[in-house]
């Protein structure tokens, strides 16, 4: 993946952003750089399912039976197939409802 890596070294001095493909040997990605990064990354089958507590095969079957899902996510069935995050995101609502995970919670008073 080629972005701009925050590299922070083994002796602890921030270097500041890098564009480049990989860290530098030495170099570990500075943590909330690399979660931004992988929230905003496309999201093949494996990551979606676990998004949302399933195996693929499980969510695979899910989206067969649910063509409002096939039709937004169906780029998952294809092998090597991902979404960008925000189709997940503008989905969520109907996967929660179609896979019947939600749980209504009582308000706090």
């Amino acid at each position: 993946m080629t972005g701009v890596v925050e590299c922070l070294p083994k002796g602890g001095h921030f270097h500041g952003p890098r564009q480049q493909r990989d860290p530098p040997d030495g170099c570990a990605t500075e943590p909330i750089v690399a979660l931004t990064l992988q929230c905003e990354s496309e999201m093949n089958l494996k990551r979606t399912a676990a998004e949302v507590g399933y195996t693929p095969d499980e969510f695979r079957n899910q989206l067969k039976q649910s063509a409002t899902l096939a039709r937004s996510l169906g780029a998952l069935e294809i092998p090597g197939g991902t979404i960008q995050r925000q189709v997940f995101t503008d989905a969520f609502a109907e996967i929660i409802r179609h896979l019947g995970t939600a749980t209504p919670q009582r308000q706090r008073e």
